[in-house]
């Protein structure tokens, strides 16, 4: 999926807003670079932003309503249910796949 409103932390690792607003209320720190983080250190990513902007207006209406049919209300309080899963197991798998470390234990 498309991020909606792209920011970037000062380390240039790129998430959705909405999606590292969630993060952060239940961490104080950056989930790829584990290093702390606050959403005032965060800044909206123009360039990126366009380029989505770009790329959607090039797939067309028709497209983009294929990819997000039904698209349920999203709550930025509560991630998990926009993939209908406990909020237990998004954070085990956010975890999984955004722990990045030298020796690629995960630890």
């Amino acid at each position: 999926e498309l991020m909606a409103d792209p920011v970037m932390d000062r380390e240039g690792h790129n998430f959705d807003r909405e999606s590292i607003a969630a993060w952060l209320q239940r961490h104080s720190t950056c989930p790829l670079g584990r290093e702390p983080l606050t959403l005032e250190q965060l800044y909206s990513n123009r360039v990126l932003k366009n380029q989505i902007k770009d790329l959607r207006s090039r797939r067309g209406p028709e497209k983009e309503a294929l990819l997000h049919p039904e698209a349920p209300a999203y709550d930025p309080n509560k991630p998990w249910l926009k993939f209908k899963i406990t909020q237990e197991e998004y954070d085990r798998v956010l975890t999984m796949f955004m722990t990045f470390d030298e020796d690629g234990s995960g630890e």
